[in-house]
């Protein structure tokens, strides 16, 4: 294959940017979108569901988010800062530094949690 067909992939008659496929480096991000979540809604002095009712989203949805377990939209993303009152940026901010390393050094079986 060429190497631009190893850099594209054909989707429903389209071509597309091949997605990374690094689960672990995807689950990290996640998990440290969802802490930055929960520390300033704990700020906020807001409940998981009073933050997910104010963001027009399902709780049980809001609650997989925090934890780290589901993706959310850019829409979402922006109601989730109206709802806190803040900049859509602070829920980005210091992000990279947050997000552990998720491949395991020798000897270590397990991701730190923070």
């Amino acid at each position: 294959m060429s190497l631009i067909g190893n850099m594209l992939q054909v989707g429903y008659g389209l071509l597309m940017p091949k997605a990374p496929d690094d689960t672990a480096a995807l689950l990290a991000r996640r998990q440290a979108f969802g802490r930055r979540l929960k520390d300033l809604r704990v700020r906020a002095g807001l409940s998981q569901a009073q933050l997910a009712e104010s963001a027009d989203m399902n709780r049980v949805f809001y609650v997989g988010v925090e934890g780290g377990r589901r993706n959310v939209s850019l829409d979402k993303v922006f109601a989730l800062a109206d709802a806190l009152g803040v900049d859509v940026g602070e829920l980005f901010r210091d992000l990279n530094s947050s997000i552990t390393d998720p491949s395991p050094g020798p000897g270590d079986e397990t991701l730190p949690r923070q």
